[in-house]
């Protein structure tokens, strides 16, 4: 029995040690309260909260008002219990906004149902394609003016 809880406590520590030292902002929520559980260093750091403000807060909190909507509706959805979403915008507590994908994974902490969330912020890889985008439509352009093929 030693041996056993021995084991558990490593798979524990290892488990925490994954968690904290992830380069990714991670985050557990209570599914049904939405409040924050735990946050990693990364989490932190990314968002500028501390642990304790992100122990306060709910999952609304990092997201600007016009993205609750789709926030709640997401999760009444049906979801597999590994899911990747797309292009939310989150708040830091500076202000300034960000482009994440999310990957979730249902999970089950102190007998209720959580979420395990990898926030990937993707602002910069957004701002480029818009870029190229419209570096694409202004060549158009200048094309379509001096009546040059392509």
């Amino acid at each position: 029995q030693k041996q056993a809880e021995l084991r558990i406590r490593e798979s524990e520590r290892k488990f925490r040690f994954l968690f904290e030292n992830n380069p990714l902002p991670m985050w557990t929520f209570d599914s049904e309260t939405l409040r924050f559980l735990y946050v990693n260093q990364s989490a932190i750091m990314k968002y500028g909260y501390t642990f304790e403000e992100f122990m306060n807060m709910t999952i609304k909190d990092i997201r600007p008002e016009e993205e609750f909507g789709r926030l709640l509706e997401n999760l009444k959805n049906e979801r597999s219990i590994i899911g990747h979403t797309k292009h939310w915008v989150h708040k830091l507590k500076n202000g300034e906004r960000i482009i994440v994908d999310i990957i979730s994974h249902i999970i089950e902490m102190d007998g209720r149902k959580a979420e395990l969330i990898v926030a990937i912020d993707v602002s910069e890889k957004i701002a480029a394609e818009n870029a190229l985008i419209e570096s694409e439509k202004s060549l158009n352009q200048a094309q379509e003016i001096s009546h040059m093929g392509t």
